[in-house]
């Protein structure tokens, strides 16, 4: 392909795209009605996995892969140029215009072991005497 062709496809894609943001963003605006839905989208980069950005997010894997291939039904996932077999999106939605929350970071889950502790002295001699009283 020579430069000038090149030049003139790059410019004609340019366009094409000033021409169509208005249409992407209502699209954009219309599929992803939610926080978590937004973040979704844009943690799916096309290098995590849809188990990768559900535990991260917190749901079912189940809801990633649903929302993952509406989207891509839509146009508005590709496949990665990262990773074989995973999708990324087509934009970042700050690009568009779409306001996204930040993404918590899920707190570890930590489990609480309860120690057996040894009774006091003073409790032991209370027990001990308290049976005494009984026997």
């Amino acid at each position: 392909m020579t430069t000038d062709a090149l030049v003139l496809l790059r410019e004609i894609l340019r366009w094409s795209r000033f021409e169509n943001f208005p249409k992407l963003r209502k699209i954009l605006l219309d599929t992803l009605k939610t926080d978590q839905e937004k973040l979704v989208y844009e943690l799916t980069d096309g290098e995590k996995s849809r188990y990768d950005i559900a535990k991260e997010m917190g749901i079912p894997d189940s809801t990633v892969r649903s929302w993952w291939d509406k989207w891509y039904n839509l146009g508005i996932l590709e496949p990665s140029g990262k990773r074989k077999g995973r999708p990324q999106k087509i934009v970042a939605l700050e690009d568009m215009g779409i306001e996204v929350a930040k993404v918590q970071a899920k707190k570890p889950e930590v489990k609480k072991e309860i120690a057996k502790t040894e009774p006091e002295p003073a409790q032991e001699a209370e027990t001990q005497e308290s049976g005494e009283q009984s026997a």
